[in-house]
């Protein structure tokens, strides 16, 4: 019984040709509209804009400055082990018999 390698094959519909090839169009576009009316109001009412997301940033540093802090250490002591540990780059990711995509 071979075990199949997870997140291979994922049902994402994706566009075939055009601007969006290869991406999914209705994540693009969606994503594209939410940022372009952040801007637009940004434009049109910047006291409020700068307020707002001032407030926003505000809540966020003070409720999650510490795991930020932890999470960027975490990040980083694991690239320096993994860095360190020569066996590492030896490492090969994915299925056997793979080649790899670059050399």
């Amino acid at each position: 019984m071979s075990i199949k390698p997870p997140l291979m094959e994922l049902p994402i519909e994706t566009a075939d040709k055009g601007f969006y090839s290869g991406f999914s169009v209705s994540v693009a576009v969606v994503s594209k509209i939410i940022i372009a009316a952040l801007v637009i109001w940004a434009i049109v009412f910047p006291e409020q804009a700068g307020s707002i997301l001032n407030a926003i940033n505000s809540f966020i540093l003070a409720n999650t400055a510490y795991w930020y802090i932890y999470i960027i250490a975490l990040f980083f002591f694991t690239c320096m082990v993994l860095a360190i540990i020569p066996a590492s780059g030896k490492l090969k990711l994915g299925v056997e018999g793979d080649k790899p995509e670059f050399g």
